[in-house]
């Protein structure tokens, strides 16, 4: 038995991965009466209204308090959005990204080249 947990731990973790998950979804897997497992769906938005939804009554199952489990949750959406406003303003003010190199407060980026002076004729 703890052989075949194991199995349906990794088979639901390359579910997630293989769906492009994020941050928790509920994989569910049913077995039947000859012991044969069989993947059911991927649940990439699960319920957790407390007390009452599988993923909130899975966690607590495994020693998860509710604020924990939502902690987790935020966690990694959290850390997107961090990433994605630090890219959007990078984007936006590239001389930003040169003063954060830099750490000093003063720009490291290049003056502007001086504009080009027409070729001189060979007159």
């Amino acid at each position: 038995e703890a052989a075949q947990l194991k199995a349906l731990e990794r088979a639901a973790r390359e579910c997630f991965i293989a769906l492009g998950c994020r941050d928790v979804a509920r994989v569910d897997f049913r077995m039947d009466e000859q012991g044969k497992v069989y993947f059911l769906e991927c649940n990439p938005l699960p319920g957790l209204t407390p007390g009452w939804s599988d993923l909130v009554l899975i966690a607590k199952a495994a020693g998860i308090e509710y604020s924990a489990l939502i902690a987790e949750i935020l966690s990694g959406a959290i850390r997107r959005y961090k990433e994605r406003e630090r890219e959007r303003r990078t984007e936006a003010r590239p001389h930003e990204a040169a003063r954060a190199v830099n750490g000093n407060g003063a720009a490291s980026i290049p003056p502007p080249l001086a504009p080009e002076q027409p070729a001189e004729s060979g007159k």
